[in-house]
Order: C-alpha cells, then structure tokens, then sequence
C-alpha cells in the first residue's frame, strides 16, 4: 500500500511543531499519524526566496491530504 492510498479520516493527528532548520529563520513543521502508514514529519521552509517542502518521500497528494485534515480540526474564531 502506498502513501497516497490512505483517506483523510486514517489521519489520527496533525500538529505543528517547531521546525529544526537552523539556516532557515521561517519555517513550520506538522507532526502527522496516520493509521496503517506509521508518523512523520513535514516541514516548510524559505530558502533562496522560494518556499521548499521537505516531504520525506511523500507525494505531493498525501501532503495535501495531512495539510487539509489540519484546516478541518481547526476552530475558526471570525
């Protein structure tokens, strides 16, 4: 089974975290858990003017699934 075959609701969390890229003053991590797969780490950062995704060889579909499960537990206050 790969990555991208799992579905939002396998997603167990999503939670940012702070990012370990000393040379890289902006940058968010998500710490994610997905049922079947294990847990992970994806970070966004700047570097060289260009926003860069270290994605640990996930496709750019699976992140967009963790990134969407992280907008959805979100409480939106306006």
């Amino acid at each position: 089974m790969k990555m991208a075959d799992f579905e939002e609701n396998d997603i167990r969390y999503v939670q940012t975290s702070d990012g370990e890229y000393p040379e890289n003053t902006e940058n968010i991590m998500f710490s994610w858990g997905i049922d079947r797969f294990g847990f992970g780490t994806t970070t966004f950062y700047y570097k060289d003017g260009k926003l860069k995704c270290d994605n640990e060889a996930m496709s750019k579909e699976s992140i967009k699934k963790i990134l969407c499960k992280f907008v959805d537990n979100a409480e939106f206050i306006s």
